[in-house]
């Protein structure tokens, strides 16, 4: 980061190596600098356990359908209550205009519900599956692959 650094824009994981980086760590160096973070979720939500809120970053956007399996097109977005005044919604809503709600941004026009309820059941298998499971499954097979190279 340097002095013109504004936004400090991270993953925990790589995906294509398997690397796993400190994003807390990187967020509280950022924060001390005044910038904000945002994590980029997607190649590790509900691959590695982790609780959003402990990454410190300001805001946080993960597809579902890549590690937690649910429906393409179905995400999850989640942002620090201070930041929420300071965004606004992409489509435009009456119901919470222009307010620290963090509903303001649900409405989606129209999609299919049954995308929305198959998400419960993605949740399920998840934890079905177990996220200890998942985690050394995937980094035996990281490891596994990086031995042969």
């Amino acid at each position: 980061m340097t002095y013109n650094t504004r936004v400090a824009h991270v993953t925990p994981i790589i995906n294509w190596n398997g690397q796993i980086l400190p994003v807390k760590k990187i967020a509280e160096k950022a924060h001390l600098r005044g910038n904000e973070v945002v994590v980029d979720g997607a190649p590790s939500f509900a691959q590695l356990d982790f609780k959003v809120p402990d990454l410190g970053a300001d805001y946080f956007a993960t597809s579902l359908h890549k590690w937690l399996y649910a429906p393409i097109g179905t995400g999850m977005r989640s942002v620090k209550k201070n930041k929420i005044k300071g965004l606004y919604p992409l489509f435009a809503t009456n119901e919470y205009p222009l307010k620290d709600d963090i509903r303001k941004f649900e409405h989606l026009g129209t999609r299919p519900f049954f995308i929305e309820q198959a998400i419960g059941k993605a949740i399920e298998f998840h934890e079905m599956i177990g996220i200890e499971r998942k985690q050394q499954r995937l980094h035996y097979l990281k490891n596994y692959w990086m031995g042969k190279v």
